[in-house]
C-alpha cells in the first residue's frame, strides 16, 4: 500500500501541466545578491553587490539565443594597528548567449547558459597611517562559460530561478594581469532570480 501511495503521489507531482516553451517565446530574467564574507567582527570583511539582468529569444522549444550583462561590485575595509587599508573592484561583462532547455516534471525546467563575451575588471587600495598611498589598475578578459540553472514557472509567465556554479574560460591582460588566461570550475553561493516570459 505503501508502494502504491508513492507511486500516486511521483505521478501526480510529475504528471502535472507542465509549462509550455515555444519558438518565439520572449523571457527577461535577471539576479541581485549581496553577500558578505568575513569574520564576526566584521574586520577584513569582504562585501559583494551584483546585479544580472538577461534576454532570452527561443528559436526551438528546447533552445533560445539572447543577451546578458551584469556588474559585481565588491570592497572590504581592514585594520592593523594605526594602519587602515580599504581595498576593492568592480568588474561588468556584456555578450551573446546560447541556451538550451530540458523539461523536468512540474513544471521544472534545467537550462544550460552558454556565453561568450567581455568582461572588464577594475580594483583599487587606499592605505592610511604612516605609510599613505593608493593604487589602482585594469584588466579586460574575453569569457566563455556555461551555467547550469533550474527554472521553476510559477505560471505560464513567472519563472524562479537557482544557480549555483558554472565552468569558464577566460583570456585576458592589463595593468593587474597580463597575458592571464583562466580554466575552470567554479561553484558558488546559491544565486535565485526571477523572470518573466512574453
Amino acid at each position: 500500500m505503501k508502494k502504491m501511495l508513492v507511486l500516486i503521489a511521483a505521478l501526480t507531482v510529475c504528471g502535472a501541466a507542465m509549462a509550455q516553451i515555444s519558438t518565439g517565446d520572449r523571457i527577461v530574467k535577471g539576479t541581485v545578491g549581496l553577500n558578505t564574507l568575513g569574520a564576526l567582527s566584521g574586520e577584513g570583511a569582504y562585501n559583494f553587490v551584483h546585479v544580472t539582468p538577461r534576454f532570452e529569444y527561443f528559436t526551438g522549444e528546447h533552445r533560445s539565443v539572447g543577451f546578458s550583462a551584469g556588474m559585481l561590485q565588491a570592497w572590504s575595509k581592514n585594520k592593523y594597528d594605526s594602519v587602515t587599508n580599504r581595498d576593492g573592484y568592480q568588474a561588468f561583462f556584456v555578450g551573446p548567449t546560447l541556451n538550451y532547455y530540458i523539461p523536468l516534471c512540474n513544471r521544472f525546467y534545467l537550462s544550460f547558459n552558454g556565453f561568450l563575451g567581455y568582461v572588464g575588471l577594475s580594483g583599487w587600495t587606499i592605505n592610511k597611517g604612516p605609510y599613505a598611498s593608493r593604487d589602482s589598475g585594469w584588466t579586460h578578459f574575453g569569457m566563455l562559460s556555461v551555467t547550469p540553472m533550474l527554472n521553476y514557472f510559477i505560471n505560464d509567465r513567472w519563472i524562479i530561478t537557482l544557480s549555483a556554479g558554472n565552468a569558464t574560460l577566460a583570456l585576458g591582460g592589463g595593468e593587474y594581469l597580463d597575458g592571464t588566461y583562466y580554466a575552470g570550475i567554479n561553484w558558488g553561493t546559491p544565486t535565485l532570480g526571477i523572470g518573466l516570459k512574453f
